[in-house]
């Protein structure tokens, strides 16, 4: 009698552990949803002008989409290649994603054969670390969205750097974009150039 209480006993705990289990999983299947729904209903014109224009072409995934923290440089430029940089960290692993295209301009970049190349470096935690440390000098999810700081750059680059960090138990989701044309120096500057010069791919007088 006292076996079969003891076995009664095991497998109502390990009954209520699995729906415990369940309870947390469908929780935080739950939250990414509420996430993503959110970020969507923040999307500003830029992100719509990337969702609708880029991603088709670019063939990358929404970086909400991610469980870990990514961002991604978008290199617009007038006399050069248009370029792709992604970051992420997951875990304890930093990868950097590099894609090429034959275009200049993403808006006109429609052919489904516009990819060029596509290189993954794997990088440090240090590489990652002075990255985020100049996203943060730059306060980059206040910064101003949008802003035009090359005055007198008419032939110049637009440089969009988009970020996710996803929810914590204690925070919501960030999601973000930040366009410059030309520009100036400055920590946002230099956090974009810190993803160029870890992906060894451009020479110095191609980044303008």
């Amino acid at each position: 009698m006292k076996t079969t209480n003891y076995i009664l006993t095991v497998l109502l705990l390990l009954l209520i552990a699995c729906n415990s289990s369940t309870d947390v999983n469908l929780s935080a299947k739950k939250t990414r949803q509420q996430d993503k729904a959110e970020l969507n209903r923040k999307s500003d014109s830029t992100y719509k002008l990337i969702h609708q224009k880029l991603f088709s072409v670019i063939k990358e995934q929404e970086l909400f989409d991610k469980k870990f923290e990514a961002y991604r440089l978008y290199l617009d430029r007038a006399f050069h290649y248009a370029m792709v940089f992604r970051i992420e960290k997951e875990k304890q692993s930093v990868r950097l994603f590099v894609k090429t295209f034959k275009q200049r301009h993403f808006d006109i970049a429609d052919s489904k054969d516009s990819l060029i190349s596509v290189s993954l470096k794997k990088l440090r935690e240090n590489d990652w670390n002075d990255f985020k440390k100049n996203l943060e000098l730059a306060k980059f999810w206040t910064m101003n969205p949008g802003t035009n700081e090359g005055k007198g750059c008419f032939d110049g680059s637009y440089w969009t750097l988009e970020g996710y960090v996803p929810s914590t138990d204690s925070t919501r989701a960030m999601h973000y974009f930040v366009t410059r044309f030309c520009p100036k120096d400055g920590y946002f500057r230099k956090a974009c150039l810190k993803l160029i010069e870890l992906s060894g791919e451009l020479d110095t007088n191609e980044v303008y």
